[in-house]
């Protein structure tokens, strides 16, 4: 014990602690930390979350995604969901729409319309240019513009690329 250690235990024992006490004690502190702890990597959990929201949100602006369309909301949860998904292989009709649905009340194939509809809208209006050089190539779908999954995996593939 350090000479510290061994001042507190004298101090609290001329306050009349036991052993006991001091067990207690520190098992309270102990889990007073334990809890201190947890409550901040929720806190941080919840933050990193947020920034995601923010950054896919910025990345869809920047490609000129229109806010008020639900393929606006839609697509920025589905683009957060793969992206934190372990798996890059993961099913966008046997999971990824239908999470996106239960998230906003909605069916698989409402989340699924309303995304390509948000998709096809940022290719009718926004610059070849600016698509160009975010996604590095025109060689999506044979229309010319991206299937849903082509272009939630392009972004996602961009975001990753970014975090190296």
């Amino acid at each position: 014990m350090t000479e510290r250690t061994i001042q507190i235990l004298q101090t609290l024992d001329e306050k009349g602690y036991g052993i006991r006490d001091l067990i207690n004690l520190i098992e309270e502190i102990t889990t007073l930390e334990k809890e201190k702890l947890k409550t901040t990597q929720i806190s941080s959990e919840a933050t990193k979350g947020k920034n995601l929201e923010i950054r896919v949100s910025n990345i869809l602006l920047n490609l000129g995604m229109q806010t008020n369309l639900k393929g606006f909301k839609y697509c920025k949860d589905a683009i957060c969901i793969f992206y934190q998904a372990d798996s890059q292989t993961m099913p966008f009709v046997g999971f990824l729409y239908p999470e996106v649905a239960r998230k906003n009340n909605v069916t698989s194939t409402q989340v699924e319309r309303t995304i390509r509809h948000a998709i096809e809208n940022i290719f009718n209006t926004t610059n070849f240019e600016q698509l160009y050089e975010f996604f590095g190539t025109n060689s999506f779908s044979k229309k010319g513009k991206p299937t849903n999954s082509e272009f939630i995996t392009a972004v996602v593939e961009r975001m990753r690329m970014e975090d190296l």
